[in-house]
């Protein structure tokens, strides 16, 4: 085979492997907020564990991720990225602890993660929200950049978000992703409370969500907001036990399993039966949807209707031929937040205020 042939090659094994892969390093966590989607609270990944991630995705980008991953400490993380390697990390913390444990951090921070972490934030707690923001401001001074995911709940007003961005802001984040409430413990978010804090904060140029989406639609490539096929995307979630999903919302769902990776048969494929869900759902969706809209939201997030509709029973009916007469047995697959997605996206496209929109045809 010639030289150009094998580097060929080489190149369509590292795209197969070169996926996102959170490293759910430990279910334990310093919080219990109320909209959180893990269930487990107990388990600390071994390093046997870190060992077959190594082996089964050597080209991957690794996330960092819980639980609460600064409770594994700054030695056993270290210990972690020996074994993986070089390669991209991102880190995904609250950012609930004291200042000088985070002195500790900050050497690690910058040598592995590219002076960047993720954190979150909300307004469930205001003493915790208070703690994280000293945290970034102390996390500025030594240079260390924190982007956070800002998650809109229920009870929430617009005002309480765009001060909440306001403070981080001052605090000197980096910038901000929006993102919705997993309706597994709370109620679904209203359409109208979305959409009123996008029109707000649209042009705020920290706003990394528009960002995306904007410079997305200016290039003609569409890869779905909040989710669409994560399967395809390349995303995995390996749990302290070992136990593999696509989804990081779905670990500990056993049905979206994808297998154990200490297992001698493990292999991951798209045929393997944690992907299915994922794949028949896309199939099903881009046959549904109007085609724009297909394009833009790419069926939107899979865990949202999952949790939101198909609590029951999933993978009941997507392996069905679609038809407007199957409404009532497919509308599990749709993302609740449908209308929402058109909404954002016909603001971007035609720079209107109006984010009123139509309903969709199935909802």
């Amino acid at each position: 085979m010639g030289k150009f042939a094998l580097q060929e090659e080489e190149r369509q094994v590292k795209e197969i492997k070169r996926v996102n892969v959170y490293l759910k390093v430990t279910n334990r966590c310093n919080l219990r907020c109320s909209h959180c989607y893990i269930s487990r609270y107990e388990g600390d990944m071994s390093l046997s564990v870190v060992e077959a991630v190594a082996e089964k995705y050597p080209y991957s980008r690794i996330i960092f991720h819980g639980g609460e991953p600064l409770l594994r400490g700054v030695s056993f993380t270290r210990e972690v990225i020996k074994k993986l390697g070089e390669r991209e990390y991102l880190f995904q913390t609250n950012l609930v602890c004291e200042e000088g444990i985070l002195k500790e951090w900050v050497p690690v921070f910058k040598e592995y993660f590219n002076s960047e972490i993720g954190t979150s934030l909300d307004t469930s707690r205001r003493e915790v929200f208070e703690k994280i923001l000293r945290n970034v401001v102390y996390l500025k001074k030594e240079k260390v950049s924190v982007v956070a995911t800002i998650t809109i709940l229920p009870e929430d007003s617009p005002e309480d978000i765009v001060r909440i961005v306001g403070d981080f802001e001052r605090a000197g984040g980096k910038g901000f992703y929006l993102q919705f409430a997993t309706p597994v413990k709370t109620r679904p978010v209203s359409f109208r409370l979305i959409i009123d804090v996008w029109k707000r904060l649209y042009n705020h140029p920290l706003n990394l969500s528009a960002k995306r989406i904007r410079d997305a639609v200016k290039s003609g490539m569409m890869n779905g907001i909040n989710g669409g096929n994560c399967a395809k995307a390349g995303v995995r979630t390996v749990d302290p036990d070992g136990e593999v999903f696509v989804c990081p919302d779905f670990a500990g769902q056993r049905i979206f399993s994808m297998g154990n990776i200490l297992s001698s048969d493990f292999e991951d494929t798209v045929q393997n039966k944690g992907c299915f869900y994922f794949y028949e759902r896309e199939k099903m969706l881009s046959l549904l949807c109007d085609e724009n809209c297909w394009r833009l939201c790419r069926g939107g997030c899979a865990s949202l209707a999952f949790f939101t509709r198909g609590l029951k029973n999933p993978l009941k009916n997507v392996s069905k031929n679609p038809s407007f007469s199957d409404y009532s047995d497919l509308e599990d697959i749709f993302d609740p937040y449908c209308r929402v997605y058109k909404a954002i996206f016909s603001m971007i496209n035609t720079g209107e205020e109006n984010l009123a929109g139509k309903k969709h045809f199935l909802l």
